[in-house]
Order: structure tokens, then C-alpha cells, then sequence
């Protein structure tokens, strides 16, 4: 299995066949990207429920309280990435971390996104997973550039998904103001 673990970095694909009755909850300083790609689980984020489906995302900003709980044996199979700010260049920081709801940031914003497979997040995951089987040097170089490129793909998803969500808004808008306007 995949596995990269280093002072900013922590990565890996994991699977587990193991029922869990409870949410295992904590939160952590650091960002969080999960992809799940099979099985049977529910994650409590901030008391919001979320029911992973194969190829959503689920997106933790630091300090976020959150757990997971699985639910049956089928095999539950994820990718997940946990990384620090400070492995990003700084000049790209700030657009690289967009889609994570910021500290005092209003919690309406997505961190859930399903039908992802359009951005090919799993392509980058797939690529971080070929990074952990290098060497550390390759590792040292290739790992921040990796990283990157993934928060890049979930930044359009994001904001894709947020122009789509906006527009709809705009005709339901536009649609009261209409029947306001007739009424």
C-alpha cells in the first residue's frame, strides 16, 4: 500500500473491512483531502453527517472536528492526504487553498463534492501514490510538486461547482422576482 510520511506531509491509501459502531473523533492543525473510492461509511464533520459515494471528496480545513464511522465489511478503500500550508510555495498558497472553508469563514461553503471524476483528482492521487515508491530524494522534490498540482484540480472543481451553484441561484432569483412581479 501506499504510504508518504514526512513533517508536512502525510499520505496514503488505505482499506478496512472493520465495522465501527461509534465515530472515531478528533481534529488535527493541518488540511485534510479525503477520496473515497469504495464501501460503506459515514464521516461526521462539525455535526454535519456526509455519506461518501465512490469518486466524492471531502475537504478539512484545520481544527475541523470530524470523525468517521464504518458500517459494514465491504471494503472501505480511500485515499487521504493530511498536509501543512507550509509545504505550498507561498506566492500560490492563498489559490491553492481556496476550497477549504478559512478560520471565522462562513460554513455554508461546500466541503463535500460528489462526481468528481471530471477534474481526474484520482489521476493526481494515483501520481502521489507512484511518488511514494521513489526514492526521498525524488520524494523531497516531486512531493510539494504533487501536492499542487491536486490543490490546483480541487480549486477549479470548486469554483466550477460554485459558478454552476451560483447560476442556478440567479435563475431561482430571477424566477421569484418574476412571479413577484405577476402575483
Amino acid at each position: 500500500t501506499a504510504h508518504i510520511e514526512t513533517d508536512l506531509v502525510s499520505f496514503g491509501y488505505s482499506e478496512s473491512t472493520y465495522v465501527m459502531e461509534d465515530y472515531a473523533l478528533h481534529c488535527h492543525n493541518f488540511y485534510e483531502v479525503f477520496y473515497f473510492l469504495s464501501g460503506e461509511a459515514d464521516y461526521l464533520v462539525e455535526g454535519v453527517n456526509y455519506q461518501p459515494m465512490p469518486g466524492s471528496v471531502l475537504l478539512l480545513s484545520p481544527h475541523a472536528f470530524h470523525g468517521v464511522r464504518v458500517n459494514s465489511t465491504s471494503p472501505y478503500r480511500r485515499y487521504s492526504l493530511h498536509f501543512h500550508p507550509d509545504l505550498l510555495a507561498s506566492d500560490r498558497r492563498e489559490f491553492l487553498l481556496r476550497a477549504f472553508p478559512q478560520i471565522g469563514e462562513s460554513t455554508k461553503q461546500p466541503i463535500y463534492f460528489e462526481h468528481t471524476q471530471a477534474f481526474h483528482l484520482l489521476s493526481y492521487l494515483e501520481s502521489l501514490e507512484s511518488c511514494s515508491r521513489k526514492s526521498d530524494e525524488f520524494k523531497k522534490q516531486m512531493l510539494p510538486i504533487c501536492v499542487e498540482a491536486l490543490l490546483a484540480q480541487i480549486a477549479d472543481m470548486r469554483d466550477s461547482c460554485s459558478a454552476f451553484s451560483n447560476k442556478n441561484e440567479d435563475h431561482t432569483t430571477q424566477m421569484s422576482s418574476i412571479l413577484f412581479y405577476l402575483n
